[in-house]
């Protein structure tokens, strides 16, 4: 039982909508015959009135709006409070009103130098002068998804800001609201003298695919709600599978080949904290990608979006449809876009035991160097 419907999990509970005037060409909407409109949470209301990926094409217009009514605040307040966060924007209406933290992509954590730079130019302009940890202006957050926020953006200077960070090659579409959050590896990647895998390779591989390499990607854009994903790299687990929604540990099957083992389902909330559960599914590295879309569209198609909120995320659903049901929709997805079918899990790479590494202080890299 969904507990939206008498339908159960036979039909999809969205459908894909062609948008001939808009930049994106289609959206997913909720059915609005198959369920209670009374019943939908808030935010679900909002996405009916008009999907969060169409504010990429008012960008311009938004910021032309906001220099003529003196700021943000004085604008729609569903595009400026909610909308917006499908480009990360999230309106500081409380404390700064008018400005924005920007939540950027930076999977695995990765950064090159002139990325740093761009990303300080941005902010500059914004800092008060003030280094006072509450002052939120012209600085940035580094988070615990290896991530970057930057503080203190005005909506009438976005279409500059939004131009050099697409010229720099970071990422900013769906990292806020009912989207994928930022993709997280191992952050001693590539150096790792213990390493099991190099993760960097696959979270920019998620996050391209996820994100159509930037230009934002309807399929993966009207989730029920937000959703995390890792890939394991070391012993240590320094990702957090447990709390993941989706986790790809590395496995090998009995012939030697690598490959990942998943774990769905992992949240920490205020109401509930539960780890992920393994769906006994063995993926080739090369099919990483597929057998995520297949837990997001499962999740997106028949996920909660009734209130409370709370129950939106993944592992109700999971929940409501039984591991075995669950792992079915997704084996079937999976083949469809494969033509494989979900092989059972192999024998996983991470120890049941280790000693946790220090990482204080300097140590060997895996090419010798400290």
């Amino acid at each position: 039982n969904n507990g939206m419907n008498d339908d159960g999990f036979v039909e999809p509970l969205v459908q894909r909508v062609e948008l001939p005037d808009v930049s994106h060409g289609f959206e997913y909407q909720i059915k609005t015959d198959k369920l209670n409109m009374k019943k939908l949470n808030a935010f679900e209301k909002v996405k009916i009135a008009k999907g969060g990926m169409r504010i990429i094409d008012d960008i311009e217009k938004l910021a032309a709006e906001a220099k003529e009514k003196g700021g943000a605040e004085f604008l729609d307040q569903d595009d400026i409070n909610i909308r917006l966060k499908w480009l990360g924007l999230f309106h500081r209406a409380k404390y700064a009103p008018g400005t924005f933290m920007w939540r950027l992509r930076v999977h695995n954590g990765q950064l090159s130098s002139e990325q740093w730079r761009m990303m300080a130019d941005q902010i500059r302009e914004y800092d008060t002068g003030s280094r006072d940890l509450w002052d939120q202006m012209g600085c940035a957050d580094v988070t615990t998804r290896q991530n970057i926020q930057l503080r203190g953006i005005r909506l009438e200077n976005l279409p500059r800001h939004w131009k050099a960070v697409e010229d720099s090659g970071v990422i900013a579409v769906q990292s806020g609201m009912d989207n994928v959050r930022n993709l997280v590896g191992n952050p001693l990647a590539g150096i790792d003298p213990e390493e099991i895998i190099d993760t960097r390779p696959y979270c920019e591989e998620f996050t391209k695919k996820l994100t159509n390499a930037g230009k934002g990607n309807p399929e993966f854009a009207n989730l029920p709600r937000k959703f995390n994903v890792c890939y394991v790299g070391s012993k240590e687990m320094f990702e957090h599978p447990d709390i993941n929604d989706i986790a790809y540990m590395p496995a090998k099957d009995k012939d030697g080949n690598m490959g990942w083992n998943i774990e769905v389902g992992g949240l920490l909330m205020s109401t509930r904290c539960e780890f992920a559960l393994p769906l006994d599914a063995f993926v080739p590295l090369d099919k990483h990608w597929e057998l995520g879309a297949a837990i997001m569209t499962t999740f997106r198609d028949f996920g909660f979006r009734y209130n409370p909120r709370t129950k939106c995320r993944l592992m109700f659903l999971i929940d409501n449809m039984g591991m075995d049901a669950f792992r079915a929709e997704v084996a079937k997805r999976y083949k469809d876009a494969t033509g494989l079918d979900l092989a059972p899990a192999e024998t996983g790479l991470v120890p049941k035991e280790w000693t946790r590494r220090e990482l204080l202080g300097a140590h060997k890299q895996s090419d010798g160097k400290n």
